[in-house]
């Protein structure tokens, strides 16, 4: 049998966290398990494990709109004329341009790791000032575009970017945010007044709805409690999350404004009751199976969603929570989640040890 090749690899990112979950926790985990070297670069970490096989690198980046974020790529591209990758895994398509120079002037396999459909990310949220969002949207797909035939590999995050990014046609997979099985199963909840709403923190995440909701609930059982735990993208944001949440002293808001931990947000899940997910309906989210299902559901915590919701079919068919339609009255809700779920069996393809085999499969063929 033939020895597998110990590679060198980098996976890399501008925005996210060097920390975080997909790549420093799923990727670059499990590549550098496999033997290989793996470098990971990221913005400046919350908090990490050393690993004895992958180098972290990180940079501090205090604003998202500033000229250091344009920076930053060309910093990463003379880093990786140190490192010599046989792969380079990037994580955001602000690393397209530098990687293509770096591709055309070192041999390397590039994969591109498509986590968003940014287009429409850049549209239909308010990451950017409005006067600017087209702009950067047609120059984001305009690189995508261009730069599509020099990529080896695409991994998309989600099976729906099949249909909406043409350009990724010539050679995909489909590796999904799923999660590690946890080592010990948490026990099944049995209360109902500790919500939770985790990740990123913005209109189109839900989250006011279940501000609004959790804060019906209160009026008529004031066990009810929300925890908050996330970031948000834009100081606008900010400023009006902090709004809707004073006065109110049975929601906890934690982050807002700083990255919050892979490991503080699991702990949340272990205190809570209830995840809450909901997406209003909208292009850059619609079809999409948030990371927080993953992880509510392999950690025991019931979930409350919407039958408009493209996780509503896999809530019902495993007893994963609840799915409303959206006609109930508050006591009807109220009614409706003291009576638990029956959980089922999840299949093996709601976990990264399933994921990561395809992972494994497409870097022993570059």
């Amino acid at each position: 049998m033939q020895e597998r090749k110990k590679k060198k690899i980098v996976i890399a990112s501008v925005l996210k966290p060097v920390d975080e979950t997909r790549m420093y926790g799923k990727m670059a985990t499990s590549l550098a398990g496999r033997g290989h070297d793996v470098y990971v670069y990221g913005s400046s970490a919350t908090q990490v494990s050393q690993h004895s096989t992958i180098t972290l690198h990180d940079h501090s980046l205090k604003k998202r709109l500033s000229l250091q974020r344009l920076i930053i790529p060309w910093h990463l591209l003379r880093k990786w004329f140190t490192v010599k990758p046989a792969i380079l895994i990037i994580c955001t398509h602000e690393l397209l341009m530098v990687a293509l120079i770096y591709k055309l002037l070192k041999p390397v396999k590039l994969i591109y790791d498509v986590q968003e459909n940014y287009y429409l990310n850049v549209l239909h949220t308010s990451a950017f000032p409005a006067i600017i969002r087209f702009p950067i949207a047609f120059y984001t797909r305009l690189k995508e575009n261009l730069s599509a035939t020099f990529i080896d590999h695409f991994f998309l995050a989600e099976s729906v970017y099949v249909e909406q990014l043409g350009f990724t046609k010539r050679a995909y997979s489909i590796i999904p945010n799923t999660v590690a099985e946890p080592v010990t199963t948490p026990g099944k909840k049995q209360g109902y007044s500790k919500w939770l709403f985790t990740g990123t923190l913005a209109e189109s995440t839900g989250l006011y709805k279940v501000i609004e909701l959790v804060k019906a609930l209160h009026s008529i059982d004031s066990t009810v409690n929300l925890t908050i735990c996330g970031f948000a993208p834009s100081v606008k944001e900010q400023l009006q999350i902090k709004a809707a949440c004073t006065g109110l002293d049975y929601i906890s808001l934690k982050g807002n404004e700083t990255q919050v931990s892979h490991s503080a947000i699991v702990e949340a899940i272990h205190q809570a009751d209830i995840g809450f997910i909901y997406y209003p309906p909208a292009k850059h989210t619609a079809g999409r199976m948030p990371t927080k299902f993953y992880e509510y559901s392999s950690l025991n915590l019931p979930i409350l969603t919407w039958n408009d919701q493209a996780i509503a079919n896999m809530v019902d068919e495993f007893g994963l929570g609840w799915v409303l339609d959206g006609d109930e009255s508050i006591t009807e809700v109220l009614t409706k989640i003291i009576s638990l779920p029956i959980s089922k069996s999840l299949p093996d393809a709601h976990f990264w040890r399933f994921t990561e085999k395809q992972l494994f499969k497409i870097i022993d063929s570059l």
